[in-house]
């Protein structure tokens, strides 16, 4: 991980307030765009679940995870969570 310059306490928690509104912001844009997925999958009578995607999916999030220093179980837990309740959308 690479290094932040010492900075007040305070400052440091406002950049971390500040990226987690954005992932908030991200995982709902990515719910609403699930949502519509569900939508086109089920007026084509295609499944819902797709495994060989997912599979596809959290392999290539693994090693974008991997080149970010991340730990590849958190990112796969993560992920997995996602997925599972992408999939509950209404």
């Amino acid at each position: 991980m690479p290094k932040e310059p010492l900075k007040s306490i305070e400052s440091l928690r406002k950049k971390i307030d500040s990226i987690d509104y954005k992932i908030i912001k991200l995982l709902g844009e990515r719910f609403r765009v699930s949502y519509f997925i569900q939508k086109y999958k089920k007026a084509r009578r295609i499944a819902v679940i797709q495994k060989d995607r997912e599979i596809s999916h959290l392999k290539s999030l693994l090693k974008i995870a991997s080149s970010e220093g991340l730990p590849k179980r958190m990112i796969e837990l993560i992920y997995k969570r996602i997925f599972s309740h992408s999939r509950r959308v209404k």
